[in-house]
Order: C-alpha cells, then sequence, then structure tokens
C-alpha cells in the first residue's frame, strides 16, 4: 500500500498519493516510509504542518537513517525551524581503580549526573534496590541522573545558555518532557529499534518535545565546544 501510494506520488495526483499514506499509517503506525513520504507529499503541496510533524514521526521510527535526516533538515528549514543539530555526550568518564576505588573524571557542568552514574554503576546493591536486575537497562537510571545533572547545576548556578543538550533538557524537564528527551537522545540513538516498541502517544510525546523545544521555530542553540569535546561529539552514535 504504501509503493500503490509511491505511484500517485509518481504521476503527481498528491491527493491520492496522501489517502493512500494515511492509509498505511491507519494500519500500521510504526512504518517510518508511509510517514517519510506522506511528509515529502505534504511539502509538495505546501502543507508545512503537516510535512513537519510526519517527517519528525518518520525520524522517531527510523532515528539514525541519513537519508530521513536530510529530508527533515529540507522541511525545517522551509518552515524557519532550527535545524542546529547535537548528539547526547556527557563529558565525563568513570573507571574501577579497585574494589573499593573509582576514577571519575568530568566537566564541572556534569559533576551530578557523573555521580548519580558512579552510583549506578559500583554502589552494592543499589540498581536492584531501584528494582532494575544487574544486567538490565532502564530510564530510571537515565532519569534519575539527568535530575541530579539539573540539581547540581542549579546549585552551582552554572551557566548553560549556550550548551544546546543542558539547555534543551532543562526546558524538557520543566515541561514534562524528560522521558521523551531520555528516548530520543539517549535510547533511539543506541537502539532505534526501541520505536517500534512504543505506544503511538509516546511517540506524539515525543514528537511535541522535538517541535516545541528541541528544533523550534527561528530558535538556534549555537554551541561552544573545546577541541577535546569536537573529538568527543556523536561517539556514542558509533559505539
Amino acid at each position: 500500500m504504501t509503493y500503490i501510494g509511491q505511484i500517485y506520488e509518481h504521476n503527481r495526483d498528491y491527493e491520492n498519493a496522501i489517502k493512500w499514506y494515511k492509509e498505511v499509517i491507519s494500519k500500521n503506525y510504526i512504518d517510518y516510509m508511509a510517514h517519510w513520504f506522506l511528509a515529502d507529499s505534504y511539502l509538495t503541496i505546501n502543507d508545512l504542518k503537516n510535512a513537519t510533524d510526519e517527517i519528525v514521526i518518520a525520524q522517531i521510527l527510523n532515528r539514525n537513517n541519513p537519508r530521513i535526516k536530510n529530508a527533515m533538515v529540507n522541511i525545517f528549514e522551509k518552515a524557519k525551524r532550527s535545524t542546529e543539530d547535537w548528539c547526547f555526550n556527557p563529558q565525563m568518564k568513570l573507571d574501577k581503580i579497585s574494589d573499593n576505588k573509582i576514577s571519575v573524571a568530568i566537566n564541572e557542568k556534569w559533576t551530578g549526573y557523573a555521580i548519580a552514574k558512579a552510583i549506578w554503576a559500583f554502589e552494592p546493591g543499589y540498581k536492584e534496590s531501584m528494582g532494575v536486575a544487574q544486567g538490565h537497562y532502564s530510564t530510571i537510571e537515565d532519569r534519575e541522573c539527568l535530575i541530579s545533572l539539573l540539581a547540581g547545576i542549579e546549585n552551582a548556578k552554572i551557566k548553560i545558555k549556550k550548551d544546546p543538550q543542558l539547555k534543551i533538557l532543562k526546558e524538557a524537564a520543566e515541561n514534562n518532557h524528560l522521558n521523551d528527551y531520555i528516548l530520543y537522545e539517549i535510547v533511539l540513538p543506541q537502539t532505534p529499534f526501541v520505536a517500534f516498541q512504543l505506544p503511538e502517544q509516546t511517540i506524539l510525546d515525543i514528537k511535541d518535545y522535538i517541535l516545541n523545544y528541541r528544533n523550534t521555530n527561528n530558535k538556534m542553540y549555537p554551541v561552544e565546544k573545546s577541541p577535546a569535546e569536537r573529538h568527543l561529539q556523536c561517539r556514542s552514535e558509533y559505539r
């Protein structure tokens, strides 16, 4: 059915193309191609609002696809949205030196995050006390570490205006989008197939996070990076 929609789109019958793509999505919401092609059709008829919504959903469902990313940037530029990109890159490194000693190297901003991560990694029984079995992952860990990060920044009065991942994190947390931040910025880049297990409402919530906080209208977040940070940027995408 998606390919039927493509045939109509190829023949410039956008009304029927859109009709078929919508039919596909109604039957299989996680078909990222249908959302992607639907966004293209909306863009062709200059419906930027719907084009933006659909390309973002396609990006959520196929987080690391460079062609979808390029399509999203193209639509965002036409919609006058920020196209500034960044990846979640904690400025910290934990090492276990011995049974009772660990080493923590951190950027000052990330002190609270590093302390919480160290507890989750090395404090005996802590992970299990939070209901997470050894060898398993839970967003509870990231949630606690990010809240600790924000508390540390607030207490130390550290300025984060020019750091997009921290500025947007603060805005997301203050507006009940912390889980969406975790899913889009931390979970999906590493395990993109998780998107296929998300309820439709969660996908829509992530979309709202992206459009309202990450890539807003006429809002850019310039990134000031040290040479070391530039070297480390986006390394998590290639682990």
